[in-house]
Parts: structure tokens; sequence; C-alpha cells
């Protein structure tokens, strides 16, 4: 866990930074986790993901914040291998639960468009093959 902080008050153009004020663009918490299990026989391997981040300010004065989100993604796949070739075939599925969160911010976007939203619900599949000399 972090904790930006300002310890002193201040001004800028954008008016009275409060002391406790948290430094903007900063999360107080981000989280990642992975559980993945491999099956060598069948060449198998999968993950499930898991990312977490705090709310997180966009401005110094704290006026808006991008709200704190929890995201779930898995992926699994096959992977082959011969004397000549080597094959590998993967599926993802981020954002398996179609959260609707931000996934970019701009701070202290003079605009006041602070806010990226992420992808919806998203399949990304891959296929390799490499050959050996």
């Amino acid at each position: 866990m972090l904790n930006t902080k300002f310890d002193n008050a201040f001004t800028r153009n954008s008016g009275l930074i409060e002391s406790e004020n948290c430094i903007l663009g900063t999360y107080k918490t981000r989280l990642y986790g992975e559980v993945a299990c491999k099956y060598t026989p069948w060449g198998f391997s999968t993950a499930f993901e898991g990312n977490h981040q705090s709310k997180v300010y966009v401005d110094d004065v704290n006026s808006d914040a991008a709200r704190s989100y929890t995201i779930f993604n898995l992926r699994a796949g096959f992977e082959q291998n011969t004397a000549r070739w080597d094959f590998k075939e993967v599926i993802r599925v981020l954002n398996m639960f179609d959260t609707e969160y931000i996934s970019s911010i701009c701070i202290s976007d003079s605009r006041g468009r602070f806010f990226e939203p992420a992808a919806d619900r998203t399949y990304l599949i891959s296929l390799s093959a490499k050959y050996k000399l």
C-alpha cells in the first residue's frame, strides 16, 4: 500500500491544495494475482488472472477520481514440439466479466477530459509456428 499525500497546503493555478490531499495519478493499492497450471503430456497450459486498482485522483485538488476496479482474465493454450517445428495456440479472454472501468487517466487535463474507458470483454487468439534450422 502506498500512502502518497501532501504534507503541507499550497496554492497552484487550480486552487488551494489542502494538506492530506492525495497526489494525483497515484494508486493507494494495486494488486495482481495469477493461478496457472500445466499438463505437460498434452502440452496444455491455462491461467486465471486478477487485477485490482484502487481509486485514483486526476487533479491536485482531489475534485474527481477514477473509481477502483477489479477485473479478471483467462488464458489457455496448447504447444506441440517436433524435431523441426514448434507450434503454439493460445486464446485469451480479457475482462472476462465485462466490467466497465477506467483503464487510463489523463492527469490535470485542462479540458477536464480525465478518463479513458477500458475495452469491453475482448478475445485474443494467437497462433505461431517456428521452424528449427
